[in-house]
């Protein structure tokens, strides 16, 4: 979880620590996909990206209303 807030567009601020630890995610070459209910709108999907830029997270990240198969969850 990097954000605790509900409704279609974040409002509150990310988890301590949450940014940092993506971005080292990125750096490690992993790649990291945002799973959001919000996303599964337009306005939600543009408000999560815009959320995201807001607080320093990396802007190559995918974000999507579903969790795609993955090695590992976080």
């Amino acid at each position: 979880t990097i954000s605790a807030g509900t409704g279609p567009e974040p409002t509150d601020p990310p988890v301590d620590g949450a940014a940092a630890f993506v971005r080292e995610l990125v750096a490690a070459g992993h790649r990291i996909t945002i799973s959001s209910p919000r996303a599964a709108s337009l306005a939600g999907l543009r408000g999560v990206k815009l959320w995201l830029a807001e607080h320093a997270f990396p802007g190559d990240l995918t974000v999507a209303s579903r969790k795609p198969p993955a090695d590992l969850y976080v």
